[in-house]
């Protein structure tokens, strides 16, 4: 456990204090305020609430799985290339490299996409407020699920805590996959494709796949199974996007263990 903190800990500030990780980050904000720029330029008053939904009406979201891939994704064909793979694993072991490596690209991805939501968010808070009651965009929210209720009990921080933690894990995953997927082909700009194609497996899934709403992986992505309580709805999608991302981290850790295995 000790060596799997340090390991964690050396990865972690490799992520978060590189460039890429605040690229990301700062991209994912701006993308969000060319969204919502049209909106801001017309008249009428306004709330941070309602940004937050013309956000999630474009097609700029797709994005995000793009922009979880950079931080730290491609740090398995970095230590590659670079042949610096084998003094790591022998400093720990192979298990400990693959499991450090899988978990800091979900965390650093999954953080910098949030991230650039806070910061689009705190930006707005300068000009506008948080949540107006006395606007639409109050009785237009109230009730749609699944963390709508959270807006009648006045809970806008839950509200958006709630919706930001599922972003988390989701974009976790992607950027997870991607790290998985360069132990098979390593190649940084395949690495950084595959969440974007994936997303569009995902879209595409639904349609030709009619699943349940409670298990399609598409409607849990993106943040909108209802379980009848904010909470429940929370928890629900937190341990369906655990159980991808554990497992796409147990699948990395073998798939490297071969790859060395192989030379």
């Amino acid at each position: 456990m000790k060596r799997l903190i340090g390991c964690l800990r050396m990865d972690m500030r490799r992520a978060y204090l590189c460039p890429p990780f605040w690229i990301s980050a700062v991209g994912v904000c701006l993308i969000l305020f060319i969204s919502i720029i049209q909106e801001l330029q017309l008249p009428g008053d306004r709330d941070v609430l309602y940004y937050s939904w013309v956000t999630e009406q474009y097609d700029f979201s797709m994005l995000f799985p793009l922009f979880a891939a950079v931080p730290f994704s491609i740090s398995f064909c970095t230590d590659w290339n670079n042949q610096f793979i084998r003094p790591s694993c022998i400093r720990s072991n192979v298990k400990i490299y693959g499991l450090s490596k899988a978990l800091t690209a979900g965390i650093a991805g999954g953080s910098a996409v949030v991230l650039g939501n806070i910061l689009l968010i705190i930006g707005l808070c300068f000009r506008f407020p948080l949540m107006d009651k006395s606007l639409p965009t109050y009785q237009n929210f109230g009730d749609v699920p699944p963390f709508g209720a959270l807006l009648n009990g006045n809970h806008i921080i839950l509200y958006f805590l709630f919706k930001l933690l599922v972003q988390f894990f989701a974009c976790a995953f992607y950027a997870m996959l991607a790290f998985f997927i360069s132990t098979y082909i390593i190649n940084p700009f395949v690495t950084l494709a595959v969440p974007i194609l994936f997303y569009y497996l995902l879209l595409n899934v639904q349609y030709i796949i009619h699943m349940p709403t409670i298990v399609d992986p598409f409607v849990v992505f993106s943040g909108r199974i209802d379980m009848k309580s904010p909470t429940l709805s929370l928890l629900y999608m937190i341990l369906y996007l655990g159980i991808f991302c554990m497992a796409i981290c147990f699948l990395s850790v073998k798939r490297i263990q071969k790859r060395l295995g192989n030379g």
